[in-house]
C-alpha cells in the first residue's frame, strides 16, 4: 500500500489556521489595550468585521494556493475587568492544480477577565 502525502494541502490548511487565528487575535488585543489605556470602567458593546485573503505561489514540493476568510467579532464589557468576546469566521482555501478545496468555520466564545 502506498500513501501519498500532498504538501500543498498541508501548507494551505496551516496558512488558513494561522491567518484565521491572527485575524481574531489582533482586533481583540487592540480593543483590550484601548479600553485599558482609556480607563474605561463602564459597560460597553463593540463589534468588528474581520477577514482577509492570502496567496502562496508554488514552492518546493508544495503547489500554489489561495484563501479567503470573513467573520465578525462581538465584545461586551461589564466593566474594565470583565467581559465576553465571541467570534464567528468562515474561510476557504483552494489549490486549483490539485483540485483541493478546504472550508472552515470557527466559533470562538471566550470570557475575559483582565
Amino acid at each position: 500500500m502506498v500513501h501519498h502525502v500532498d504538501a500543498t494541502s498541508f501548507a494551505a490548511m496551516d496558512q488558513l489556521a494561522q491567518t484565521t487565528a491572527q485575524t481574531f487575535a489582533d482586533p481583540v488585543e487592540s480593543r483590550a489595550a484601548f479600553a485599558q489605556s482609556a480607563g474605561e470602567n463602564a459597560a460597553s458593546i463593540w463589534g468588528q468585521l474581520v477577514g482577509g485573503a492570502f496567496r502562496s505561489d508554488a514552492s518546493g514540493t508544495a503547489g500554489g494556493y489561495y484563501g479567503l476568510h470573513t467573520g465578525y467579532i462581538f465584545d461586551t464589557d461589564v466593566n474594565a475587568d470583565r467581559g465576553w468576546v465571541a467570534g464567528l469566521q468562515a474561510g476557504r482555501v483552494s489549490a486549483p492544480q490539485i483540485r483541493f478545496v478546504c472550508a472552515t468555520q470557527v466559533f470562538l466564545p471566550m470570557r475575559m477577565t483582565l
